[in-house]
């Protein structure tokens, strides 16, 4: 439904102010936000997600690893694993338990390969002339 309000919104600015104005508008009102991945993003199992990842890339199988560990056998330990594939470390994370740990060093992994920031982009609009640009196929005559 959201995606949809802000394709006929930018739509209606497109009708009315034309492809300059609906451009203007997309690139300081869209493409400008940042987004947080990690709140976004839910997972069920980022380890299993990781497994079929990795065996997808012709990667080796990842294997988490304890990095580091604290108060163990008190009531708040803190454990610290990485995800390894090969000998390339792919993902952190921490947790109370070893478990716990593990998926969020997964998940890590997961949103570091998904969620890359590409920053060298030119938008198709940007290309070619103002004229040119369309959001609507044209009728054709």
């Amino acid at each position: 439904v959201l995606g949809k309000s802000v394709q006929a919104l930018v739509g209606a600015i497109y009708q009315d102010q034309g492809a300059a104005a609906a451009k203007k508008f997309v690139a300081q009102h869209l493409l400008t936000r940042t987004v947080d991945v990690e709140a976004v993003v839910q997972m069920k199992n980022p380890k299993l997600l990781l497994a079929a990842l990795t065996r997808q890339k012709g990667m080796q199988t990842p294997i988490a690893r304890l990095m580091k560990e604290t108060g163990r056998f008190t009531s708040s330990p803190v454990f610290v694993i990485g995800i390894f594939s090969g000998v390339k470390m792919i993902g952190t994370g921490y947790g109370s338990s070893l478990k716990m740990g593990e998926q969020r060093a997964a998940k890590d992994a997961l949103i570091k390969y998904y969620a890359k920031e590409v920053k060298d982009f030119k938008l198709a609009s940007l290309t070619g002339d103002e004229e040119q640009v369309t959001f609507f196929d044209q009728p054709s005559l």
